[in-house]
């Protein structure tokens, strides 16, 4: 997901966007919804990074149940970090990172 969504970190003009993912445990379609949660700096490792942060979630009420945040570099839109369940609610929160960027 935050591979797919690098032109969106990039282009300010695009607040929010629906978009679709194809799931190859049940060869599913599912439709999400990308947000702009607005600019931060975050640390990663002993780097300093201007990130832009999206939150994905599924369309409509269910949003207030999951979503997820993905933090991508403000100047080029690469993946850095992403945090929440990497499933229903009730799974535990994943955190992955970049170890370095290049």
């Amino acid at each position: 997901m935050g591979w797919g969504l690098q032109w969106f970190a990039r282009k300010p003009e695009v607040k929010s966007r629906e978009f679709w993912i194809f799931k190859l445990t049940d060869l599913s379609i599912n439709t999400l919804f990308a947000e702009k949660k607005g600019e931060e700096e975050i640390k990663i490792g002993d780097q300093k990074y201007d990130a832009a942060k999206v939150r994905v979630s599924v369309p409509g009420w269910v949003s207030k149940f999951w979503g997820v945040h993905i933090w991508f570099r403000k100047e080029d839109g690469f993946y850095l970090k992403f945090k929440g369940a990497n499933g229903p609610p009730g799974t535990p929160i994943t955190t992955t990172e970049l170890i370095q960027a290049p």
